[in-house]
């Protein structure tokens, strides 16, 4: 990302982090290059099985950082070291009192996240989602060396306000990518990132589907997702009409 890579001490190719209060797990062993990769979400949802499909692919060592739940169950057993967080509400809309809320908890996310960093000291953060893009880049420049900081989008944007949250933190970033085009039009509507924005779309696994179905003489198809307009449900009738 055009950045020096920070000076470790000769012989130091691990550090522990031992802090069990901050972390919740067993003390870490951290390699030379290290990415710091946090998400709001503990959820193996679409978003949490492609932010271990992006960063598998990604040189040195990785510590995620998430609550506990499927995501990081199914991180550990690929032998990802993950550190806890504190579980909170994913809601960014609302009324007063939701967002209220939810501006409390994404200040206690901010703070977890400059612990983090504090305390891991990564050459990369890797933002997952909203709510952590949103906090990371005051993050970042609290510790003693600003780490690289790559955020990564995968939804549209909840609110207008979130949006705004949301577009000054990207215009922080190193790097910001996006799961598709159409969010990234949504992230950078006047094109002012440029080409730190790569949109680089969830892989799939074919290994999954068996190519050699047969097809039915009277196919169904299945619409699986929020019935929203962002989602066009009307482009998988049109498409399940030819």
């Amino acid at each position: 990302m055009g950045r020096r890579r920070r000076h470790r001490e000769p012989g130091a190719q691990h550090q522990r982090l031992g802090d069990r209060e901050s972390s919740g797990s067993h003390a870490l062993v951290l390699p030379l290059v290290l990415t710091l990769a946090v998400t709001y979400a503990g959820l193996r949802d679409g978003a949490g099985l492609t932010l271990l499909d992006f960063t598998r692919g990604l040189p040195g060592g990785l510590v995620l950082a998430c609550p506990e739940g499927p995501l990081a169950e199914q991180a550990r057993g690929q032998g990802v070291q993950v550190v806890e967080l504190r579980t909170r509400p994913l809601e960014l809309r609302g009324g007063v009192i939701e967002r209220l809320t939810a501006g409390r908890d994404l200040a206690g996310h901010g703070r977890d996240v400059r612990r983090l960093v504090r305390q891991v000291g990564p050459d990369l953060v890797v933002a997952w989602g909203t709510h952590t893009a949103i906090v990371a880049p005051a993050a970042a420049v609290a510790s003693g060396q600003r780490p690289a900081l790559l955020v990564r989008q995968e939804d549209f944007m909840p609110s207008p306000s979130a949006a705004r949250l949301m577009r000054a933190a990207v215009a922080r970033a190193d790097r910001v990518s996006a799961s598709s085009q159409a969010v990234a039009r949504d992230l950078d509507p006047d094109g002012s990132l440029g080409d730190r924005l790569a949109v680089i779309p969830p892989g799939i696994h074919l290994s999954t589907y068996d190519a050699e179905w047969a097809r039915a003489e009277d196919p169904e198809v299945l619409v699986l997702g929020a019935l929203t307009p962002q989602n066009r449900p009307d482009l998988a009738l049109e498409a399940a009409a030819r």
